[in-house]
């Protein structure tokens, strides 16, 4: 669902971007439990798959992630780029330098529920508009290894949708290690 200046409503197409098949990798962390405290840096990475109408080829996208967390509220600073697929396979594609700061917080001491408020720039070295959003809403643990959440968007510059909302499902998957307890809850 989605809005724009000229069609303040639209449920008109079930794809309107590529899909980010993405992973989150831990690269480095420090954990002080008696402060209740730990920092955390790593990367998400992984390839953009056309399904925007008109979208060929495919892409990329990385950021590099930096977290802190302090008695329940998480907050990451987060910063890359994008090659999206685009009209054409070998040129013409958007390009990008994303930016942004993710802040969430456990709803009544839960670690079932949390609050997720984010705030990103995309930054086109291709012809597209700039992208100023934020997006804002709570998400569910619905087991150790699936969130759910459903979010709003509010969008300040022409580049993208005015405003909108959807429906987010992040599964989790620990390939080493244990997941930690601290995990269950956060989006």
């Amino acid at each position: 669902m989605e809005g724009t200046e000229e069609r303040l409503l639209a449920f008109d197409h079930r794809a309107p971007d590529n899909l980010w098949l993405s992973a989150k990798v831990g690269l480095w962390q420090n954990v002080n439990e008696a402060r209740h405290r730990a920092w955390a840096v790593g990367a998400q990475l992984g390839p953009r798959v056309a399904i925007a109408p008109g979208a060929h080829g495919a892409g990329f996208q990385g950021l590099m992630l930096v977290g802190q967390t302090v008695s329940g509220v998480h907050i990451v600073g987060n910063l890359g780029g994008i090659v999206d697929p685009g009209a054409e396979v070998s040129r013409g594609r958007p390009v990008a330098v994303l930016s942004g700061v993710d802040i969430s917080s456990s709803l009544g001491g839960s670690d079932r529920w949390s609050f997720s408020l984010d705030l990103s720039g995309v930054f086109f070295v291709s012809p597209e508009k700039n992208q100023l959003v934020t997006t804002f809403g709570p998400t569910w643990a619905a087991t150790p290894w699936l969130d759910v959440g459903v979010s709003g968007l509010f969008s300040v510059l022409e580049g993208g949708d005015r405003y909108g909302g959807y429906v987010s499902l992040a599964p989790k998957l620990t390939l080493w290690g244990d997941a930690s307890p601290a995990d269950v809850g956060r989006p």
